[in-house]
């Protein structure tokens, strides 16, 4: 099989966040291909038997991505931007996992989002944008850097792809709508399904309570941070 073969494979095979370890690969190398299926079959995720969806397909390629690396920190051409807002540190848990995984790939920044200006989007070449849901809504204080950043940069970032996260108690829809629709104001791309992790708090206690995200839930958060900075690092957004 080519180098083309593989990538021209690649955004076939990837299952959607959080089943991506689970492939069926060849014995030929480590890229899935087109051997082991019918012609025309898209590729299966081993545990779910249903087809593979092609968000984020680029994180396949780490295994090629050192050189690329390289040559960013040379140029210093690209940089994700992960903009966040926390009260209780579920969404900081999210979003600093995200950010690290990123800084592996490319120059990440991680910012809170009443410290993060129209500069910071204008600076930025993607984004992810992590926040609680509040009461059904996108959380105060990150509602307010959207309020602030709209305009100044409306026209001006279009095209740069995004992704989100919320941290909700047990929805998170609405929130991720709401971004969703400032998104699309700025005519940004959404690289990835809005990632939502519900902590199942309640009672007002269990709401205003610390959080702590499982790692099994961080590491979603990991590979969307790290599979962003991957795709803006290889051009492909």
């Amino acid at each position: 099989m080519s180098d083309c073969d593989k990538l021209s494979d690649l955004a076939l095979v990837v299952s959607p966040v959080g089943h991506w370890q689970r492939m069926i690969f060849t014995e030929r190398c480590s890229f899935p291909c087109r051997s082991k299926r019918q012609p025309g079959e898209r590729a299966r995720d081993a545990a779910t038997n249903t087809p593979c969806s092609t968000s984020l397909a680029l994180a396949l390629l780490f295994t090629s991505l050192p050189t690329w690396a390289q040559n960013l920190e040379q140029t210093g051409m690209t940089e994700l931007l992960i903009i966040y807002h926390s009260k209780t540190g579920g969404s900081r848990q999210m979003a600093e996992a995200a950010a690290a995984a990123a800084q592996e790939e490319a120059p990440a920044v991680l910012k809170r989002a009443d410290q993060a200006g129209p500069d910071d989007l204008l600076r930025a070449d993607g984004y992810i944008f992590c926040a609680p849901e509040n009461l059904a809504a996108i959380a105060g204080v990150m509602k307010d850097f959207y309020d602030r950043c709209y305009y100044p940069v409306l026209g001006r970032i279009e095209g740069r792809p995004y992704a989100q996260m919320i941290c909700a108690g047990s929805d998170g829809e609405n929130a991720a709508r709401q971004t969703a629709r400032i998104a699309t104001g700025w005519r940004l791309k959404e690289v990835q399904p809005p990632l939502i992790i519900c902590t199942h708090a309640q009672s007002p206690e269990e709401i205003l309570a610390r959080k702590t995200i499982p790692d099994e839930q961080l590491a979603l958060c990991r590979n969307i941070g790290k599979a962003l900075a991957a795709g803006l690092v290889m051009g492909i957004f």
